[in-house]
């Protein structure tokens, strides 16, 4: 992986991950970068858990139990600025 993703680079790759894995049960949904996925009934806990492994393993991430958010986590566009933030912070 590159340290060098830019935000559209991780907001692409999101998205896909999405597009690819939660949304081939809901076919018909239209994907918006701002749409609520939980509450739009899209994501369950499973498929919470997936993004989490997702965003760990292929962004280079550390989820934390108070990250688990639907402000951190809720829609393809919250991802993206939480990954990007967390990409940042300085690593302990």
């Amino acid at each position: 992986m590159t340290s060098g993703l830019h935000d559209s680079d991780v907001r692409q790759r999101i998205r896909r991950h999405v597009e690819a894995t939660v949304l081939r049960r809901h076919p018909n949904f239209q994907l918006s970068d701002d749409d609520w996925l939980l509450k739009k009934g899209i994501v369950d806990s499973m498929a919470a858990i997936e993004l989490i492994k997702f965003l760990e393993a292929e962004l280079g991430i550390e989820i934390c139990g108070d990250d688990i958010t639907e402000e951190n986590l809720g829609s393809v566009s919250a991802m993206t600025r939480f990954v990007i933030r967390k990409r940042t912070l300085p690593r302990d």
